[in-house]
C-alpha cells in the first residue's frame, strides 16, 4: 500500500474518528483507482485527466451514478487531504464534476406494516424474543444497522429508559426508548440473552452466542419480513426511515429529529419533510373530489 494512502488512512481514523467500515470502504475505492493506473503513475503523479479517465471507466462499468460519484468523493477527500499534507503541490480533483444523483425518496413503511412485521415474532423461543427486541430499536429508535451491530450492554440503561448510540464519526448521542422496545429489551436481557450462551459484550447475540453482524441482521429482518407477507423490499434502514417520517407525521420538530438520527446536517433530515409532504399529497388526490379532472 502507498505510504500517501496509509497517512490518508490514519487521519480518518485518528483525526476524524472514521469507523473501521467507513475506513474500509475509502480503501477499496482509492485501492480501485491505484489498481486502474496499472503502474503507470503513482497516485501522488496523477492529474485532472488520468481522474476523469477513471470516471468514464466507472460509468462504462453500468454501476449506479450513486455508486461512482461516492467513489470519486473519496478521491476528492483523499487529494484534498494530499494537498493540505504537502505530499502534491496541485489538487487534480478540484475542478472535477461529479454524475448527477437523481433525488428519490426513500421507502418507508406504513405504520400497519410496521406493526405488522414487529408483531410476526411471538417471543416463544429465544430466538423470536431477540428478534423482537431487535426490531423494536430498529423502529423505536431509528438506529442503523451498524449501531445495532455496535451497542454493548453497558449501552443500555433500561431504568433510565434510554440507549448510548455510537454513530457516524465516532459521534454519541443518547436515544429514549419507549415502552415496548423497553419491555423487549428486558425480555431479551432476561431469558433471550442468557440462553444464547454469551460469548461477546455485544449486547445482540446469534444463536452460537457471539456477536450479531451486519449480514446476520439483514437476513433475519429479510426472512421476518416475508414471513410477515410484505411483498416488496424492506431493509433494516427502511425502519430508520420509517421512524423519522412517522416522527415528523406525529408533530415531532425538525431539530430534535436530526437530534435523534445523529444527522450532521439538517439538509439529511429535510429529505423526510419531503416524504410527508409527498404522502400528504397522496391522501389529498385520492380523498379530495377537487383533486382531479373530472373524466369525460
Amino acid at each position: 500500500m502507498p505510504e500517501e494512502l496509509k497517512a490518508f488512512l490514519n487521519y480518518l481514523l485518528l483525526e476524524r474518528n472514521y469507523s473501521p467500515h467507513t475506513i474500509a470502504a475509502y480503501q477499496k475505492d482509492i485501492s480501485e483507482f491505484w489498481e486502474f493506473l496499472q503502474g503507470e503513475k503513482s497516485l501522488t503523479m496523477v492529474g485532472e485527466l488520468e481522474l476523469k479517465k477513471f470516471l468514464v471507466y466507472l460509468l462504462k462499468k453500468k454501476l449506479s451514478r450513486r455508486t461512482v460519484a461516492r467513489k470519486m468523493v473519496a478521491l476528492r477527500s483523499f487529494y484534498r487531504f494530499l494537498k493540505k499534507s504537502g505530499f502534491i503541490k496541485e489538487n487534480p480533483s478540484l475542478n472535477l464534476e461529479l454524475p448527477k444523483i437523481p433525488k428519490t425518496l426513500p421507502e418507508v413503511l406504513t405504520v400497519e406494516e410496521a406493526l405488522k412485521i414487529i408483531e410476526s415474532q411471538k417471543q416463544f423461543t429465544p430466538i423470536e424474543i431477540r428478534n423482537k427486541a431487535l426490531l423494536e430499536l430498529f423502529y423505536g429508535a431509528g438506529l442503523r444497522i451498524g449501531e445495532i451491530v455496535g451497542l454493548k450492554l453497558g449501552d443500555v440503561d433500561l431504568a433510565q429508559g434510554y440507549v448510548r448510540v455510537t454513530g457516524k464519526g465516532r459521534r454519541q448521542r443518547i436515544i429514549p426508548l419507549g415502552s415496548y422496545a423497553l419491555n423487549a429489551l428486558k425480555l431479551y436481557l432476561e431469558v433471550s440473552r442468557p440462553a444464547l450462551g454469551p460469548k461477546s459484550e455485544q449486547l445482540f447475540l446469534n444463536q452460537r452466542g457471539g456477536g450479531i453482524t451486519p449480514r446476520g441482521v439483514r437476513l433475519i429482518i429479510a426472512k421476518i419480513v416475508k414471513k410477515a407477507g410484505i411483498n416488496r423490499k424492506i431493509t433494516p434502514h427502511t425502519f430508520r426511515h420509517s421512524y423519522a417520517t412517522h416522527l415528523l407525521e406525529g408533530g415531532a420538530d425538525i431539530r430534535s429529529v436530526q437530534e435523534l438520527l445523529g444527522h450532521k446536517r439538517l439538509s439529511t433530515t429535510e429529505i423526510y419533510t419531503h416524504l410527508s409532504k409527498e404522502q400528504l399529497r397522496e391522501v389529498y388526490i385520492q380523498a379530495h373530489p377537487r383533486s382531479r379532472e373530472e373524466k369525460k
